[in-house]
């Protein structure tokens, strides 16, 4: 929306920096422009100073069952070494399914050294996702259709 995307300059050697979510954006910079101003993430000992680079649109999160998060913050991979993380790839167009090989390929061209433990569309992921509460819902409509078909004379003893 506004600012940069990370780059190749940003390293484990170079100034922290963030992008954050609009929706942080105007809560903790209202009528200000974000780009340029730091932010540290609370919950450490020794907080860690980043400089917002760029504000991006706000995203669902992972778990469909939670509520967007109200503020998000992204950090460059390279100054952000988790042992997982979730990569997400926007095509041109073309069906997902037919880049899956060259996106493997390009991650592991990256660095050989990692693992891509689960490649899948969007599409997958929400099924994968959902599938709980779709098993929640036969279960509840099953019982709602019993309880229909309960006769009448079983209740009034």
């Amino acid at each position: 929306m506004s600012g940069r995307s990370f780059n190749g300059s940003d390293t484990a050697k170079s100034p922290k920096v963030v992008v954050i979510s609009e929706t942080m954006a105007k809560a903790f910079f209202p009528n200000q422009n974000p780009i340029g101003r730091r932010v540290a993430q609370s919950g450490s000992d020794k907080p860690e100073w980043a400089e917002i680079v760029g504000v991006v649109a706000d995203a669902q999160s992972a778990d469909i069952a939670d509520k967007p998060a109200a503020y998000q913050l992204y950090r460059p991979m390279a100054q952000n070494l988790a042992r997982d993380f979730v990569l997400a790839v926007r095509t041109d167009g073309s069906p997902a399914a037919s880049v899956m090989g060259s996106v493997r390929s390009a991650i592991l061209g990256l660095d050989s050294t990692l693992t891509v433990r689960e490649l899948m569309t969007a599409d997958r992921k929400i099924a994968q996702l959902t599938s709980q509460f779709d098993t929640v819902r036969q279960l509840l409509i099953a019982f709602a259709v019993l309880a229909s078909s309960w006769p009448r004379w079983a209740s009034t003893g």
